[in-house]
């Protein structure tokens, strides 16, 4: 199961364009939807379900600040994306709300 068989919509800023390529790619299994180009600038258009995206860009001076929810998903089985996902390294926050 991969997410680029769900639903989403989100633009994303990063620090690192490699270290973006490897989560994305590497860890989520999204493939992107053009070849990316060599200059980190250009940004990254990842393809999900349905013809959504995730857009990646860079932008160190606005990369990991966001307080509010960057990127939602709409899955079938959470609990068992969840297990796949932290068997490739994905760490989760939890909330006991």
């Amino acid at each position: 199961m991969s997410l680029s068989n769900y639903e989403v919509g989100a633009v994303m800023a990063t620090a690192d364009m490699k270290a973006a390529r490897d989560f994305y790619e590497g860890k989520l299994g999204l493939k992107p939807a053009e070849k990316p180009s060599d200059d980190p600038a250009v940004p990254i258009n990842y393809v999900c379900g349905k013809g959504t995206t995730i857009s990646v860009y860079l932008s160190p001076e606005h990369a990991g600040k966001s307080t509010a929810t960057m990127a939602g998903w709409l899955v079938d089985d959470v609990e068992k994306l969840v297990d796949e996902l932290t068997a490739n390294g994905v760490e989760f926050e939890r909330y006991d709300e």
